[in-house]
């Protein structure tokens, strides 16, 4: 058993990025237990960094640890998505009309080298990450550090569905990316747009994910 506690923290993100990866692809099924026997025999590892790589994707929405059942696959809730897409859209006018006039050359330029970088990116457990380190990037100029970290943790408690629904949009792309669009007006100042354009966008996906949701 490899219990040098040096490497914890690295086998626990191998671990963690294992499942996400094993549920995105859906390996791992909705509803199915994730038995913490068998994936210290899978790494050959002591529970502890098992138990922290579960923990970890716990955080991120893609599993709910509940006495006596352990780790269950967290099932995709059609209802709770609708109350994400709900406070999420109040959320982001409040930071993006705060934000977008402030926003300096040096925002909008980071902006676009995460959107090109979503654009190119193949890893599926990877585009949530970079889709809050993009609102990040949006938000940061609104200096409201409460909503932002309320918008932040929302994004983070439902990562599952958010991979899910940017993996639905990046993958297999064929038109152009309508963040572009939307950073052109906020470029143009034409913030009230801006702000419309991007609420609408989020609405569309969140939709559009429902519905793939709802035929399987």
């Amino acid at each position: 058993m490899n219990t040098f506690s040096g490497k914890t923290s690295t086998i626990s993100n191998q671990v963690a990025d294992y499942l996400r990866d094993e549920i995105i692809s859906g390996n791992i099924k909705s509803g199915e237990r994730i038995k913490e026997s068998g994936l210290t025999q899978k790494f050959n590892v002591s529970s502890i960094p098992v138990r922290e790589a579960l923990k970890k994707i716990e955080s991120e929405g893609y599993i709910d640890i509940v006495p006596y059942a352990g780790a269950l696959v967290r099932k995709v809730d059609l209802k709770a998505l609708d109350e994400y897409l709900e406070l999420s859209l109040a959320l982001m006018d409040i930071l993006l009309r705060s934000s977008l006039p402030q926003m300096s050359e040096n925002d909008l330029n980071e902006a676009d080298e995460m959107i090109r970088k979503m654009e190119t990116c193949t890893d599926s457990k990877a585009f949530g990450l970079m889709a809050i380190d993009y609102f990040a990037i949006l938000y940061r100029a609104a200096k409201k550090e409460i909503v932002m970290e309320m918008a932040i943790c929302i994004f983070r408690k439902n990562l599952m569905l958010v991979n899910l629904l940017l993996t639905d949009i990046y993958i297999d792309r064929k038109e152009e990316d309508p963040h572009w669009t939307f950073i052109k007006m906020v470029k143009e100042k034409d913030f009230e747009s801006a702000i419309f354009y991007r609420k609408e966008m989020l609405a569309k996906q969140t939709e559009n994910l429902k519905m793939a949701l709802e035929t399987k």
